[in-house]
């Protein structure tokens, strides 16, 4: 009884803290953080204590992952609810998290399928709607990612990160005046956002004639963040429509070293393509490939790069990875085709 006592008033204080931080602007934020992250490794230490002894039980397991995840080590958040389902498998809270931490650790698929697990179960909160509406997003699941969101905005309809992320759903339709609508009622509701002002600049960049309120907008969302991944992209953007190539570039090849949904390998490879500097467009293509393996356009892009190089070994190799992901594609097969038989005539030459 003790021991139970004990973690509840751990975990007590711990969120009281974050409560406290939200309600007064009397502590700095640095501050308030470090006074957080403190407590949070002081309550991981003293649950991994018991872990240790084995008194643990599966709450404890799932304290101790959602712990990992606030402190940003999602491969030990992970265990620790792998270890906390072994124990508890009923709980919805418990699969959610789960798909949460492999979202951060870039395993999508097996965070959808932890998350439909959470669905099955009933789990109806609009944070976990909106959350595996991005993971559909992300999928080009449009629809499914659509169901979700209704579902969310229903449940709650002020709530800002639903607001932006079908805001996001409607630029991937292509109908940027719908998601400025959105992108307005969450700009009322709440304080602007970098992402706020990075969608609403996209949506901007979308119209026709609309670069100069794209530009205004994108600036705003600098002034908050200036790091922001999603504004740095659409500032490539913007100075490639300007014609100023070598900061797009320079751009372009900052926001690939940051964490972004947007393909910023394969417009940096366009670019390259349009100057005629095929070796680095090839380049950028096979690693937009690496990390977007399921976009078929950019083995193609990649292959004609490649090809123009007369690299066509490399580009054999390429389209056969494609026919790989795509078994049943006629193109990616028509395209291997086609540098397979270049080679044999080059081998038959080589030969004579």
């Amino acid at each position: 009884m003790r021991l139970i006592f004990s973690i509840s008033f751990l975990w007590l204080i711990l969120f009281s803290c974050a409560s406290y931080e939200r309600e007064g602007d009397s502590v700095p934020s640095k501050l308030s953080d470090n006074f957080r992250e403190g407590r949070l490794q002081k309550t991981l230490a003293y649950l991994k204590e018991l872990s240790d002894e084995g008194d643990a039980e599966a709450g404890d397991y799932y304290k101790l992952a959602e712990i990992s995840k606030e402190l940003g080590d999602a491969e030990s958040g992970l265990k620790y609810i792998t270890r906390a389902l072994q124990m508890k498998s009923s709980d919805p809270e418990y699969f959610f998290l789960k798909a949460e931490l492999l979202s951060k650790l870039k395993r999508e698929e097996e965070a959808l399928q932890a998350a439909e697990e959470a669905s099955a179960m009933e789990h109806d909160t609009p944070e976990f709607y909106s959350f595996i509406a991005g993971l559909y997003l992300k999928k080009d699941s449009l629809l499914k990612a659509e169901e979700y969101l209704k579902e969310s905005l229903f449940i709650a309809p002020e709530w800002r990160e639903s607001l932006l992320l079908k805001a996001r759903l409607l630029l991937k339709q292509q109908n940027p005046l719908a998601a400025q609508q959105y992108l307005k009622n969450a700009f009322e509701l709440n304080s602007p956002s970098s992402e706020g002002y990075y969608l609403l600049a996209k949506s901007y960049l979308e119209m026709e004639g609309r670069l100069d309120s794209a530009f205004a907008i994108n600036r705003k969302g600098l002034e908050i963040d200036n790091n922001y991944p999603g504004l740095l992209y659409n500032q490539a953007k913007i100075m490639e429509r300007l014609g100023r190539i070598d900061s797009a570039i320079a751009t372009y090849r900052k926001v690939t070293s940051l964490d972004i949904d947007e393909p910023a390998f394969a417009d940096l490879g366009e670019l390259y393509i349009k100057y005629g500097n095929f070796t680095r467009a090839a380049e950028s293509f096979e690693k937009q490939i690496e990390l977007t393996p399921d976009k078929k356009n950019f083995y193609f892009r990649a292959g004609f790069c490649l090809e123009r190089l007369g690299q066509y070994k490399q580009a054999q190799e390429l389209y056969l990875k494609g026919k790989t992901r795509f078994p049943d594609d006629v193109e990616i097969q028509t395209a291997y085709d086609r540098v397979s038989s270049v080679l044999e005539r080059v081998y038959r030459s080589v030969e004579i």
